[in-house]
């Protein structure tokens, strides 16, 4: 690959001012990725180009490129592929699929209820810890795998594995 000594870029990083207890609106978010969105289909006419980000900005983008389209509910990770037909409007052939909703179960208010989910909650915190190796307070795919096989006798794929992120 070659590198563009002349590359300016669309947004400066000095420009970005957003950060933890700075965040950035919505509809500001939706702008931006829009306008860069459009930078990006203006300054490679007829060549595919590959955005990576969030799911949030993402999200925003599509909505604001398929209005009228239904909007996926979707975590982390998902693909989206848009397209340009020939008069300027845009195509998505591809929406991720995403793993159903489904609502948390109502809660019982029982003080046997109350006692049983403690003590699964603590065996849930016993398992995650032993599992979770790097001790980082989080479960990677290998680690998240390494639980299920050990317990159940299968390995996770990738896709639960972007599911429970997705629900986390």
């Amino acid at each position: 690959a070659e590198v563009d000594i002349g590359y300016e870029p669309f947004l400066r990083h000095e420009d970005l001012t957003y950060r933890w207890g700075n965040f950035e609106s919505e509809p500001r978010l939706a702008a931006r990725m829009r306008a860069f969105f459009d930078h990006a289909a203006r300054s490679f006419p007829g060549q595919t180009v590959m955005l990576v980000s969030h799911a949030g900005p993402t999200q925003a983008l599509f909505r604001s490129v398929m209005p009228t389209q239904t909007q996926p509910r979707c975590g982390y990770c998902a693909l989206y592929v848009l397209t340009r037909r020939e008069h300027g409007t845009w195509t998505a052939p591809l929406v991720p699929s995403c793993v159903p909703y489904f609502p948390p179960l109502p809660e019982k208010r029982s003080k046997a209820h109350s006692a049983q989910k403690e003590e699964g909650v603590r065996m849930a915190t016993e398992v995650f810890a032993h599992y979770d190796v790097d001790k980082d307070g989080f479960w990677n795919l290998r680690e998240a795998s390494s639980a299920l096989s050990k317990n159940l006798g299968v390995k996770m794929p990738i896709d639960l594995f972007c599911a429970l992120l997705a629900y986390a």
